[in-house]
């Protein structure tokens, strides 16, 4: 009979940010499985210490990534290449429970929208939302901005209008006008994609009035809600104002 040779080496890649380090183990006549290892490193702490620095490794990733690149070109295929260790950063984020999730999908937002990975963005700042209600304004607020902007663009008006109503209040509860007004400005773009045109020319007079919240400057309202400035909707003419303001 033949001898039975050994099959070859299985390389469990634990992650970039875990000092390269990588686990080897070679196959036997009864076999090798992963999960025996995940479930010894699970055991040991490791595990969660692995996932915790495959998250700060991709975090970092890509803000540096973003600041160099300033979302060009190179920046979007830069972390088209990444995409499931991005994932993957996501899901680790979310079962350590580390507010670091909500950091990562501010940061991802703008790759989601300008690779029309709108649903999904969404879908990851929504969780990241709601797993961490207490987590601190600064933030909240960055992902309740991307993610108005994404249920806007994919006709979710009224999750788009939640979102910018739950960014308002959290703002107003800080005491950042800014914000407020930025706030202010999203209620304002869905109101006139909804075609409430009495509440969005409300909206715009109140930002536009002595001492209002300041937010988005004037010039960028406008755009914004003419459809210009990369946000669905356009502004009504007095008499479309006229017809459907009830």
């Amino acid at each position: 009979h033949a001898t039975q040779q050994p099959g070859p080496a299985v390389v469990v890649e634990v992650s970039p940010g875990f000092a390269g380090r990588d686990v080897e183990a070679e196959h036997h006549p009864q076999g090798f499985r992963v999960e025996d290892l995940a479930e010894r490193l699970d055991e040991s702490g490791e595990l969660a210490e692995m996932r915790r620095r495959h998250v700060d490794f991709f975090l970092e990733f890509a803000r540096q990534d973003a600041e160099a690149g300033q979302q060009s070109s190179e920046w979007l295929e830069r972390l088209d290449s990444e995409h499931d260790n991005f994932r993957a950063a996501l899901q680790y984020s979310g079962e350590l429970d580390t507010p670091l999730e909500l950091s990562l999908v501010a940061v991802l937002a703008p790759f989601w929208e300008h690779r029309s990975h709108l649903r999904e963005g969404l879908e990851r700042i929504l969780e990241a939302l709601d797993r961490h209600p207490d987590a601190p304004a600064e933030l909240r607020t960055a992902p309740m901005s991307r993610g108005s902007i994404m249920a806007l663009k994919q006709g979710d008006l009224q999750t788009a209008r939640q979102i910018a109503q739950s960014k308002k209040e959290l703002h107003e509860a800080a005491g950042e006008e800014d914000g407020v007004g930025d706030a202010l400005h999203l209620l304002g773009v869905v109101a006139t994609t909804s075609g409430r045109f009495e509440e969005a020319r409300a909206l715009r007079q109140l930002l536009a009035s002595p001492g209002s919240p300041r937010g988005v400057p004037a010039s960028h309202r406008i755009e914004a809600a003419s459809g210009r400035g990369g946000c669905p909707g356009r502004e009504p003419s007095g008499d479309e104002e006229d017809d459907h303001g009830d």
